[in-house]
């Protein structure tokens, strides 16, 4: 398969994981339910994006995000994020490339949380206190690089081991 095949299927996965995934996660009142989210955001992020293309994490929120906006009565803050997540990537790439999938929710996180307190001035961001604001950044942030660590540095490479 072609790089931009792998490009395409996992900006489409990821958009269904949005779309049914999280439907299914928030419907079942499964608590951090982003955070599992996220952490397959971020694999499939690693799979498919085009190490030539500077801008692959962010079409690939993009697109994630288009199927998440044809679901019933989408929320502007969940697309925000899942856009947000998809830049965080492109711009840990610059920052640090060889662990760009461990700092990818923290610039993503910050960058969502600023744009919806600051610019969007979503209703329940503004409301939030500096204390609430600062717990959802860091417990989310951190579950999830753990997450994307186990996945991809344990599990992962273990298993392409065994298969060598």
């Amino acid at each position: 398969m072609n790089k931009w095949g792998k490009f395409i299927i996992a900006g489409v996965i990821w958009g269904l994981c949005e779309l049914f995934l999280g439907k299914a996660l928030y419907h079942f009142g499964v608590k951090f339910s982003s955070v599992y989210l996220n952490i397959i955001a971020i694999m499939l992020i690693l799979w498919g994006y085009v190490k030539e293309f500077p801008l692959s994490g962010t079409l690939l929120g993009l697109i994630s995000a288009g199927f998440k906006a044809i679901g019933t009565a989408p929320y502007w803050c969940h697309l925000a994020g899942i856009t947000c997540m998809g830049i965080g990537f492109d711009i840990a790439r610059l920052i640090w490339d060889k662990r760009k999938e461990l700092i990818t929710p923290f610039i993503g996180y910050a960058l969502f949380i600023f744009i919806m307190r600051y610019v969007a001035k979503y209703s329940h961001w503004i409301y939030m206190t500096a204390p609430e604001i600062i717990k959802y950044y860091f417990v989310r942030t951190v579950l999830i690089s753990f997450g994307v660590f186990v996945l991809n540095y344990v599990v992962l490479v273990k298993f392409k081991k065994e298969l060598a």
